[in-house]
């Protein structure tokens, strides 16, 4: 049998399942999806180098993940990030936007959790920011976000942000749709 000190190598595709599994679960508790609502799983596609791992947009919430294990080479996200703050160096407005939609969760599989670290993406390295350690009340957060009325004056400037992102990874313009 197995040990209870037994770790299973958990690949990243496995942990982003689960967390759109576990955000689906919840929203379908507290609401029924809103219209207009998508779920894009870019891990893997074109999209993934130009954005990230997952990009979420409801009526007034848009959340852009990157995932990665603690233990993982991060040399290319840190060079990403530091083009995101080159291209970020002054403007506040877009600043604001970044710490409000783009995220950064860091695992390590444990026996007793998977999550250990949930920051916006701008803290991604600096080990002073600590965050959530555990999705759930992440999770939480998005849902409440998303049971709020829609606030439409933003939207264009998270349209920017991810526009942004894009050029800074040299990258033209990325499609994304759901269903």
């Amino acid at each position: 049998g197995l040990t209870k000190d037994y770790i299973m190598k958990l690949y990243e595709n496995v942990i982003i399942g689960n967390f759109l599994y576990t955000l689906g679960l919840n929203i379908g508790i507290n609401k029924e999806l809103p219209k207009y609502s998508s779920i894009n799983l870019l891990q893997q596609t074109p999209a993934d180098k130009a954005l990230g791992d997952v990009l979420l947009e409801f009526p007034g919430v848009v959340r852009l993940i990157e995932f990665k294990n603690k233990k993982s080479n991060k040399e290319k996200e840190k060079t990403r990030l530091k083009l995101l703050e080159m291209a970020l160096s002054g403007e506040d407005k877009m600043i604001d936007i970044s710490r409000q939609i783009h995220w950064y969760i860091e695992t390590e599989p444990s026996k007793d959790s998977c999550f250990n670290r949930i920051v916006p993406y701008l803290d991604a390295f600096d080990n002073e920011v600590h965050g959530e350690d555990t999705i759930e009340p992440y999770i939480e957060m998005i849902v409440q976000e998303i049971n709020r009325p829609f606030d439409n004056s933003k939207h264009q400037d998270i349209k920017d942000y991810l526009k942004l992102i894009q050029m800074t990874q040299g990258s033209s313009s990325t499609g994304t749709g759901g269903l």
